[in-house]
């Protein structure tokens, strides 16, 4: 709150893979003891791939328990697109639920018939473009999209040009995820104004994709704006460039900070053994092997060959 953000929307996928629903229900009770307006999407993919061990996979019918939560507004990324565009019915079913059609995307490098499909099963957005033309096709069709600027994805600069040619509509701000020391030293939602204005955006719409539309997109019908009617959350600024708050405001005051317990249970829950170089060695042959490459704050991967050594 500190850098003026004052709701967030939050998938809790790894609280789920590690405390299950039990975790997910703890963490909504938590916040409604915080100043900070948070709103939860139903983890979707738990696990998030075949190599987690989850306390155990999330089912249609736990999406459903969660939904029925008043903080929960729809279901979270479905990051198993592969299966969506193949028509699995365990997939599909969980998108399917009466309880919402609110269903956010991940849709990394998916485009032209394969992207149709996965629309087809009613998913709305997209945090996953590195690319202005990805974005662009994905907007085109429909999709919101969510700019990212995260720890490990920085991918603000290379979108901006779909803002500054096309506009603002359906598109806002995402940091998914960003580390703690990236917060405290850089910001948050600010700084990704910030840069967009350093970019060339104007500062008004900057701020529209930093407040109204994903209130819009996420129908928080009451907050993105200052107008009669709006919960009164205000960032009082010096200026237009730097966006590092003076003053917050929640709902017309300054937030109150409470301190927060955490159970016995929450604790103590990723038990690892010890960790030396040796336990990064691979056993392998004289051959040339394939390596993953990782390539410096992206998320994608490349893939190298390589000498044994």
């Amino acid at each position: 709150m500190a850098h003026g953000t004052t709701a967030v929307v939050a998938d809790p996928h790894e609280v789920a893979n590690v405390l299950g629903t039990d975790g997910i229900h703890w963490l909504l009770d938590c916040c409604d003891n915080v100043p900070l307006d948070v709103f939860v999407m139903a983890s979707s993919c738990v696990p998030a791939s075949s190599f987690e061990s989850p306390r155990r996979p999330f089912t249609p019918g736990d999406i459903e328990s969660l939904l029925r939560r008043h903080r929960t507004i729809g279901v979270a990324e479905m990051m198993n697109f592969p299966g969506v565009i193949a028509g699995d019915a365990g997939e599909l079913a969980k998108l399917e639920t009466r309880l919402t059609d609110h269903v956010d995307g991940h849709a990394p490098g998916v485009r032209g018939p394969r992207l149709n499909a996965y629309l087809a099963a009613g998913i709305r957005s997209d945090h996953e473009s590195t690319t202005f033309e990805e974005a662009l096709e994905k907007r085109r069709l429909g999709m919101w999209v969510m700019l990212r600027e995260a720890t490990g994805a920085r991918n603000l600069k290379d979108l901006l040009p779909l803002v500054k040619q096309y506009g603002t509509n359906q598109c806002m701000f995402c940091t998914d995820d960003r580390e703690p020391d990236f917060i405290v030293e850089e910001g948050h939602i600010n700084q990704m104004v910030r840069v967009a204005v350093e970019e060339g955006v104007s500062p008004e719409d900057a701020v529209v994709m930093a407040t109204i539309n994903p209130a819009m997109y996420h129908r928080l019908w009451r907050l993105g704006a200052i107008a009669p009617g709006y919960q009164a959350d205000i960032l009082v600024l010096d200026d237009l460039k730097s966006f590092r708050p003076r003053h917050v405001l929640k709902r017309g005051a300054p937030p109150q900070i409470k301190k927060l317990d955490v159970p016995e249970w929450v604790r103590q829950t990723v038990n690892l053994g010890p960790v030396d170089e040796a336990s990064f060695r691979i056993a392998a042959g004289p051959k040339k092997i394939r390596v993953i490459h990782v390539i410096p704050a992206q998320l994608l991967t490349g893939v190298d060959t390589v000498e044994p050594s």
